[in-house]
C-alpha cells in the first residue's frame, strides 16, 4: 500500500510503502511544489501545486504513484484553483476564476457545470469553497454573495441547477467553512471556523432544501428483463433530468455482486446490460442510483 504525506520543509511529495513506517522522495520526482493532496480517485492522485514566485495554485493529477505530475487543462489554459471536491459518481468540480467546472472522465476534460452560464458571476462577488458529498451526488459551494453575504448553495443534478441553503450564515462570528456532511435526515452540519486561531470551530446543523423531487429516478420507472434471467439481464430506467448513474447489485444475504458505474446518462428512456456468466443461481437485488435518489428492486439467476 502507498501512503503519501506533504512536507512543509521540502518541495516535494513523500511517499511509503510500508504503511506509513518509512517516508521517501520519489526517485523521479523532486521539482514539483505539492502544497495539498486532495484524493484518488482509481488510482489517480490529486493535488495542489503551489508556485511560490508566481502566488499561484494549480490542480495536478498524478497516475503513476506520484512521480510525475499534469496540470489539468480548460479550454486550453491550466486550471488556477482554489479548491476541488469529489462525490460518490466520481463526478469532478474545480472552482475555476469564479466558476465552477466538472469533470466525469478524471480530470481530461472539463467543462461549465451550470445551465445558466452566468449564475456564479451574477450571484457570487467571491466563491472560495467548494465540498462533495461522497456518500451521495450532493455538491456545495460557499462564498460572499453580490451583497458581500456570506452564501451557501447546493446541487442535486452534478451541478446543473442550484439551490440556497436558507440559514443566517451571517450570525456567526466564523472565518471559513472547513467540512460539510450530509445525513440521511435530510440535514447537512457544517464545520464553521470561529476567529483566528487553528483550534476553534463548531458545529451547525441545517435542514437540506426540498423541492428537488424532479431530479430523482421516476417513480416505478426502472424494470428488468428477462425475469428469470440466465446469460444476461437488460435493466431500464427513466431518468427526469440528466445525471450520472450507479447500478449496484446484491447478493440475497445482502453481500455484494457488482457495481456499474454506467456514466452521465441523458434525461428519458436509458438502460443497462449486465452479464451474469460469474452469477451463480439465485435471487439478486438491484439499486439504480441518480443525484442522490434511489430505487431498487430484484431479479431471479436461474441457469
Amino acid at each position: 500500500m502507498l501512503r503519501y504525506l506533504n512536507s512543509s520543509e521540502l518541495s516535494s511529495v513523500l511517499v511509503s510503502k510500508d504503511n506509513g513506517e518509512n517516508w521517501d522522495i520519489p526517485d523521479e520526482y523532486t521539482e514539483l511544489f505539492i502544497s495539498y493532496l486532495y484524493f484518488s480517485v482509481d488510482n489517480t492522485l490529486f493535488a495542489q501545486n503551489f508556485v511560490w514566485d508566481k502566488n499561484k495554485r494549480y490542480c495536478v493529477k498524478s497516475t503513476d504513484n506520484g512521480l510525475t505530475w499534469k496540470r489539468l487543462e480548460f479550454n486550453g489554459e491550466e486550471i488556477l484553483s482554489t479548491d476541488i471536491c469529489r462525490t460518490r459518481s466520481e463526478n469532478l468540480f474545480i472552482i475555476n476564476n469564479n466558476d465552477i467546472i466538472r469533470s466525469n472522465d478524471l480530470g481530461e476534460s472539463w467543462s461549465v457545470c451550470s445551465e445558466d452560464k452566468s449564475y456564479f458571476g451574477t450571484n457570487f462577488k467571491d466563491v472560495s469553497s467548494i465540498f462533495g458529498d461522497e456518500t451521495s451526488d450532493l455538491v456545495y459551494v460557499y462564498g460572499k454573495s453580490i451583497e458581500d453575504q456570506n452564501k451557501l448553495v447546493v446541487s442535486f443534478d452534478a451541478g446543473r441547477t442550484w439551490k440556497d441553503i436558507t440559514v443566517n450564515l451571517n450570525d456567526n462570528n466564523f472565518t471559513r467553512i472547513d467540512q460539510i456532511r450530509t445525513t440521511s435526515e435530510n440535514e447537512c452540519y457544517l464545520l464553521l471556523h470561529e476567529g483566528s486561531t487553528d483550534m476553534s470551530s463548531i458545529v451547525y446543523s441545517i435542514p437540506i432544501p426540498t423541492g428537488c423531487d424532479e431530479l430523482a429516478i421516476r417513480e416505478a420507472s426502472v424494470s428488468i428483463s428477462p425475469n428469470p434471467a440466465d446469460r444476461n439481464v437488460k435493466i431500464k430506467y427513466n431518468l427526469s433530468a440528466p445525471g450520472n448513474v450507479i447500478i449496484d447489485i446484491y447478493t440475497s444475504a445482502g453481500n455484494p455482486a457488482g457495481s456499474y458505474n454506467t456514466g452521465w446518462k441523458d434525461e428519458g428512456l436509458n438502460n443497462y446490460i449486465v452479464q451474469l456468466s460469474d452469477f451463480p443461481s439465485g435471487t439478486y437485488y438491484y439499486k439504480v442510483r441518480c443525484s442522490g435518489h434511489v430505487i431498487d428492486g430484484s431479479f431471479v439467476v436461474r441457469k
